[in-house]
């Protein structure tokens, strides 16, 4: 038998919580939050009990934009508690903001796959079935005012971040 995956769906949109937890509650146990503190502390508390979260669901608008001070955080506290690789969090962006160098900052302190809201299942199933094997980056859309559907591209992040 294997554990539950527990993960944590850090966005102020509570609509885009709830609709994000249903869409997982088959596959993991998500619990919420709402803002950065909260989401920092809860974090911190699972790390130090060796009981941290296998995924983070975060917008990085999260609190006016602290969600990438967020990412740099998870990444400094697994390592402060000195966290194996393989027990690391996978960290999920989910968001609407779309510019390159948020993109590449994100990934330089440590997101491990980026997408663009809105967000198709697809992406995020892939996501998460690469959840800590490899460094991705999705745009996902879908343009319906002009009847264009493009369900989703992966484009591989380089080293040269």
């Amino acid at each position: 038998m294997t554990d539950i995956v527990k993960a944590l769906i850090v966005d102020e949109d509570i609509m885009s919580q709830k609709i994000l937890q249903e869409y997982l509650s088959e596959q993991m146990n998500c619990e919420t939050s709402n803002n950065y503190l909260e989401a920092k502390l809860r974090i911190q508390d699972r790390i130090a009990k060796k009981q941290n979260y296998r995924i983070v669901f975060l917008d990085i608008e999260v609190s006016n934009g602290k969600g990438l001070n967020l990412i740099k955080e998870i990444r400094q506290f697994e390592n402060e508690y000195q966290l194996a690789s393989e027990n690391r969090s996978t960290i999920i962006i989910i968001t609407a903001t779309d510019d390159d160098q948020t993109i590449k900052r994100a990934f330089r302190m440590g997101c491990d796959h980026y997408l663009i809201k809105p967000v198709l299942k697809e992406s995020l199933q892939t996501a998460i079935k690469n959840a800590g094997y490899s460094r991705t980056f999705f745009l996902s859309y879908s343009l319906n005012f002009h009847k264009i559907k493009k369900d989703w591209e992966i484009v591989p992040i380089f080293n040269n971040l």
